[in-house]
């Protein structure tokens, strides 16, 4: 049947299939060894046992739809079709039932959901979306030409798109009536930029394209180099800054440099990182025959092991840091050592894989009850049996958080605007004095604390110049880049200065000391600086793993530690604490400030945060182990040491500061999803840019400008719901969809974009990725059902926030008709009025 029965990659790792008689795929092995199996009964994939062993089962009705399918353990998804294949009623793992109405036309009318709310819908007669309406939102659209945005309203604002005749992007106007304009070039490719303020930028390209300069506002300039592939090889700034990339045959990137440090990856045949070495210092990872992560190792010492189930859901697990960084076998982690016992945690979930209950070292337990819909409705700590804390959370539908009741601080109760976005918390202490607190948006998201927004004064592109407050009037200015450069309040003057590659590098404070920075080509901050003592930080991925200070040497002080050993050790630990930035409060407890203690290069702070997420959850240094409870959100609340004493807690506000703080502050730094509190500089790092608690925003403009929306200072409209852990686009999930329609370069563009927004396609999930590699080279009738469901899934999760989703489709052609995004995924979206899809044009 001239199937293919082995592939050789560019790596040399080689692909195996087999099929049956009627060249059904029915078996796939991959380089590595990992084999899954296919079962069909005539035409219909029923049966797929993955690399494990574990089986997946598809059932369908009369008509050929799929009908049900039972995961590996064993939880249930069922589907109700009409006479003419299209889903009527979608029934989750618990129960929960989604109702659809289709029209004559085969269009989404209407949605009820299993939490009350009803969606529908509108069309025009080319099938365009018109109107969106439920419980919260009302949308009107309005289109031209063929079936392009012209216009989105709702509560009262719009945002309008202007095209030129070739119907490509020309400009956005946002609800201020200010315009963002693009001029393209012959080819249909942006050759100026004008942002809000009007500052342009202008791009340079070479024949195919590519864009090899960048002139700035202010004349500066950014140049790329690319090898014969088209991947940037090296990237110039004006000011002298360089960072360069190497690449494997396949794509895979293998080196990222800069001055600073270069870091080095090594993959397997699958592209899996099994070792990231950063200078000096490496993390490394091995996986399991399903590609789950299940073991960190470290150059200092760190021996961390995940325990998954067959679904990927973490049921436990164990970690140790051995001094010295010694290269220990990864069962190590689970056995007493010199320096004492492991760090130990064990999960229990329900039947769809939420977590219920964790378990912690010091007879500490985290407990979350459930709604149907799986949103958390009460969170408890334990120790030894006795709760010590107690969060209960109420919901309205679309997952919007009216009211929080805590046991410690008191009961929160939220308001938000016509737009969804938060716009006060009230706050009641114990003795039930009432506080509340206001953040009060105009229609592009700027933000006020007084109801008349009359407090604050915004540039044209989100900057704020000026904010008035019981303390005084502090003023900020900026560069033509839109960085902020000058701080003058009531507290002095502070200064910012920025690298060409749009970091923040050096920050002056009102005493005349300076804070400064340093970065890995990828955004990683690797080490700060601030009076003789140098932070720095080894991270895994995303997130950082290591933390430690050294002194260094500082003009007009003595600061060199003499002699070598334990002795020198202790002596440069005393120095590091006598400076923190900002000392213990009056009160604290010994074992309050000891949960504070900065570690050393031989013995640093290890960080560990939940499996693929930005939550962090134990905190390890020296002896001393400390676990970390976080809210709904990922938000960290409470830390309790192994004798299960309360070492710190507090809770966050609507501004993103720190509330009832009790212990000592810096003791757990994290703040909102990927923050991290500079208590140097009262800024908060979130990966590609700082956040400002006082005033509400980034204090830079978003580094991919519109991609991460039209306010490009903001943050994200609702923090009890959203996230921005990147510092590049709010989001709750990232979820993100292609449709190529013949051209290769739509996926790869699709993906490239993910990556760099905390995104996922379908094939970038861990069951999406499974699906792509059985289906490779096989007959797409044979394979699409289980892309269909996978993609209803996928699709459905997008549908369920508020916000953005992002499709690329070929510039020329779009997508598909009968592609699974027209058939599929974008009736699924557009059920729910609140999320926006954004189209990526790709040639």
């Amino acid at each position: 049947m001239g199937l293919p029965t082995k592939v050789v990659d560019a790596q040399g790792a080689a692909w195996h299939w087999s099929y049956d008689g009627l060249g059904h795929l029915v078996g796939r092995r991959d380089p590595l060894g990992s084999a899954q199996q296919f079962e069909w009964q005539g035409p219909q994939l029923v049966g797929v046992t993955d690399a494990l062993g574990q089986q997946s089962r598809l059932e369908y009705d009369a008509q050929g739809n799929l009908s049900s399918l039972r995961a590996p353990d064993g939880t249930t998804t069922r589907w109700a079709h009409d006479p003419w294949g299209r889903v009527v009623a979608a029934t989750d793992a618990k129960g929960n039932v989604q109702h659809r109405e289709w029209d004559a036309l085969g269009r989404l009318v209407r949605v009820r959901e299993p939490d009350g709310n009803e969606r529908r819908l509108a069309y025009d007669a080319e099938g365009n979306v018109v109107h969106a309406k439920d419980v919260h939102h009302d949308v009107r659209f309005t289109y031209q030409g063929m079936n392009r945005l012209r216009k989105r309203e709702e509560a009262g604002t719009a945002v309008r798109f202007a095209y030129d005749t070739e119907e490509q992007l020309l400009g956005v106007q946002n609800e201020h009536g200010m315009v963002y304009q693009f001029v393209l070039g012959p080819t249909g490719l942006v050759q100026e930029e004008w942002g809000f303020d009007r500052r342009k930028r202008t791009y340079l390209r070479d024949p195919v394209g590519r864009v090899q300069q960048v002139i700035r506002p202010q004349g500066e300039t950014i140049g790329y180099t690319y090898d014969v592939a088209g991947r940037v090889v090296e990237v110039e700034h004006s000011d002298g800054t360089k960072e360069s990339f190497a690449y494997r045959v396949d794509g895979a990137m293998l080196v990222a440099g800069n001055a600073d440090v270069v870091v080095k990856f090594e993959r397997d045949v699958l592209g899996r990182v099994t070792k990231e070495v950063q200078g000096e210092e490496w993390v490394a990872s091995s996986f399991d025959g399903a590609g789950f992560r299940t073991g960190i190792r470290s150059s200092k010492g760190l021996r961390h092991t995940i325990r998954r189930n067959g679904m990927g859901d973490v049921l436990g697990l164990s970690a140790y840091v051995e001094a010295g960084g010694h290269d220990l076998p990864f069962e190590f982690a689970h056995v007493d050592g010199a320096g004492g016992r492991a760090y130990e945690a064990e999960f229990q979930r329900d039947s769809v894989g939420l977590e219920i209950a964790r378990h912690l070292p010091g007879g500490v337990s985290a407990r979350w009850e459930r709604d149907n819909l799986g949103r958390p409705v009460r969170q408890s700590l334990e120790v030894r049996g006795q709760e010590v804390r107690a969060r209960v959370y109420k919901w309205e539908p679309n997952d919007r958080l009216k009211q929080i009741l805590d046991s410690v601080s008191g009961p929160i109760t939220f308001e938000h605007d016509a737009l969804g976005s938060l716009v006060s918390a009230t706050f009641q202490d114990s003795a039930e004095r009432t506080l509340r607190e206001l953040r009060m948006p105009d229609a592009v998201g700027n933000l006020f604390r007084t109801r008349e927004r009359n407090d604050r004064k915004y540039g044209p592109s989100g900057e704020l110049l000026e904010a008035r407050g019981a303390e005084g009037v502090t003023t900020y200015a900026y560069d033509v880049e839109g960085n902020l450069v000058k701080k003058v309040g009531p507290d002095g003057e502070w200064r910012y200065e920025w690298n060409g590659a749009g970091r923040l590098v050096r920050v002056v404070r009102p005493d005349g000391t300076a804070v400064t920075f340093g970065y890995d080509a990828l955004g990683r901050r690797v080490w700060k600086q601030w009076k003789g003592k140098r932070t720095r930080w080894i991270w895994d991925g995303n997130v950082p793993l290591h933390e430690w200070a050294e002194r260094v040497e500082v003009e007009g002080e003595v600061s060199r530690v003499e002699g070598g050993g334990a002795a020198a050790e202790a002596q440069q630990a005393a120095l590091l604490v006598s400076q923190p930035a900002q000392g213990p409060p009056a009160g604290a407890k010994p074992f309050q400030v000891a949960a504070a203690a900065e570690g050393t290069s031989q013995q640093p702070i290890t960080w560990l945060f939940e499996p693929e997420s930005f939550t962090p959850m134990a905190k390890l240094v020296g002896d001393d182990k400390f676990s970390i409870v976080a809210d709904h959100l990922g938000v960290p609340t409470s830390m309790v040491d192994e004798l299960g004493r309360v070492v710190w807690q507090a809770q966050i506000g609507g501004w993103g500061d720190q509330r009832d703080v009790q212990g000592v502050k810096a003791a757990c730094p994290f703040r909102w999803p990927g923050q991290y509190e500079d208590e140097e500089t009262g800024l908060y790092y979130n990966r590609f840019r700082y956040y400002a608690p006082e005033a509400g925003q980034y204090v830079s403009r978003d580094p991919i400008g519109l991609d991460g929306g039209i306010a490009l200072t903001s943050y994200v409209p609702d923090p009890l719901a959203w996230s921005d852990p990147f510092g590049l686009a709010g989001c709750k999930k990232t979820f993100v969809f292609w449709s190529g329609n013949g051209n290769p370069n739509v996926k790869k563009a699709a993906e490239d974009w993910a990556r760099t927004n905390n995104g996922k396609t379908l094939e970038m999930t861990g069951k999406g990725n499974q699906l792509e590699r059985h289906s490779k080279n096989s007959d797409w009738l044979e394979v699409q059902p289980a892309w269909d469901k996978r993609s209803r899934i996928f699709a459905k999760r997008a549908s369920e926030q508020e916000g953005d989703v992002h499709v690329f489709v070929d510039a020329k052609k779009g997508p598909s008709p009968t592609s699974v995004w027209k058939r599929t995924e974008e009736p699924i979206l557009n059920s729910n009025p609140s999320v926006r899809i954004i189209v990526h044009a790709i040639n």
